[in-house]
């Protein structure tokens, strides 16, 4: 069972114009978790996914490469779609963006709606 994207993850927020909080949180962030959010936020945010969508991914790093697993189930759980995609760590959005078209072309259109 996949969890939900970004779990377990820890962000921080801060004004895009305040130079000095990004430089004292810089010491903090962990480029390989940053890595793997990248493409398990480009999945979700190209199902337009919610909280209250019943949507799954998670990205693991081995080696040099970097694999993104992501499912997406109806709402009543009577259908489940799956996929991967693996390839290059820098290429994690793009692969991200991909699996959803993936999922979303095999869904179809009222998939997430009650049946």
């Amino acid at each position: 069972m996949l969890p939900a994207v970004a779990q377990g993850a820890i962000g921080i927020e801060r004004r895009s114009n305040d130079s000095v909080t990004a430089a004292l949180l810089e010491p903090l962030h962990h480029a390989a978790t940053g890595q793997r959010l990248a493409a398990e936020r480009a999945f979700l945010a190209a199902l337009d996914g919610s909280c209250e969508t019943p949507i799954a991914g998670l990205a693991t790093l081995e080696g040099s490469e970097l694999l993104l697993r992501g499912e997406v189930l109806r709402p009543d759980g009577s259908e489940k779609l799956s996929g991967e995609r693996r390839g290059a760590i820098g290429r994690g959005a793009e692969m991200g963006y991909d699996l959803a078209q993936d999922l979303l072309s095999q869904a179809g259109p009222e998939f997430f709606s009650w049946r």
